[in-house]
């Protein structure tokens, strides 16, 4: 039993590193399902991208960064 649990948490973990590194032409890259839905995000949902600089690119529901937009003066 915890050699099949061992293997099953290798795989995820296993996909889930692989999946956030997929890139495709256009610039598209795709992420594990689990990943959005940790964040909150669906996959039909919209999502505005930015930069923070260092190799980061931050992801958010583009409701939130309107909301923080019209609230704030900032959407990031």
């Amino acid at each position: 039993m915890y050699d099949r649990l061992s293997k099953e948490i290798e795989e995820a973990l296993a996909e889930r590193a692989s999946a956030r590194r997929r890139r495709h032409l256009h610039g598209r890259i795709e992420l594990p399902l689990g990943l959005l839905a940790e964040a909150g995000l669906s996959p039909e949902g919209s999502v505005v991208a930015f930069s923070q600089g260092d190799g980061r690119i931050v992801l958010r529901r583009a409701e939130d960064a309107m909301r923080d937009l019209i609230e704030k003066g900032s959407g990031a």
